[in-house]
């Protein structure tokens, strides 16, 4: 049986307006705004299950869940440019798995963000590992506060920003790049099947 460690951390980005042509004096706030308080955790199972601590086993399913106190009615969150990696520090070889946009890079294994609301988000996907003779996860986000524009947020289309970073895939990809992503997703999905098979 596998175990392994899911070290986890998120960033915080910075307010993010649509462009100067849509935010005017009067629908910016006359107080000074107060970053919210935001709260990341992993559950087992999905969004109600109990916090995970410490170590799970590869299989376990999982939910990854960012809630941020109510920033009233003027933002939202995004949570974007997820990556994993089975070490930290700046020389550590990232694999990303959903993009600037909020978009799954790889949605046969991690699907595509869900939002509850404006101030709450999260995805289920079973652990796994990078490298199989690792026993830990480094996982690393980071959430945008985007300006609601009549009263709506205006998150990234989905479908459009998918259909577009495929064609980018299938222009830009070589071998090597295609080799990394067998290395470091599929070859541990494959190793993953192969353990359930036995046990």
């Amino acid at each position: 049986m596998r175990v392994i460690f899911i070290i986890s951390t998120f960033l915080l980005s910075s307010l993010y307006g649509l462009d100067e042509k849509q935010l005017e004096v009067s629908e910016l706030p006359t107080a000074h705004f107060v970053p919210p308080n935001c709260i990341y955790s992993v559950r087992k199972n999905d969004q109600y299950g109990p916090e995970v601590k410490g170590s799970v086993k590869v299989g376990d399913p999982l939910f990854h869940k960012w809630k941020c106190s109510s920033t009233g009615a003027l933002y939202c969150i995004m949570v974007h440019s997820c990556s994993i990696s089975h070490n930290i520090g700046r020389k550590a070889k990232r694999v990303e798995i959903i993009d600037e946009f909020g978009c799954s890079v790889f949605p046969e294994l991690v699907p595509n963000m869900h939002y509850f609301n404006d101030t709450e988000a999260g995805f289920q996907a079973n652990a796994f590992l990078i490298d199989i003779e690792q026993m830990s996860l480094f996982f690393q986000c980071s959430l945008k506060f985007l300006v609601k524009t009549d009263g709506f947020c205006r998150r990234p289309k989905l479908q459009k920003v998918l259909m577009e970073n495929e064609k980018n895939f299938l222009k830009k990809q070589n071998f090597k790049k295609q080799y990394k992503v067998f290395k470091f997703i599929l070859l541990p999905l494959l190793h993953l099947l192969l353990l359930l098979k036995i046990n």
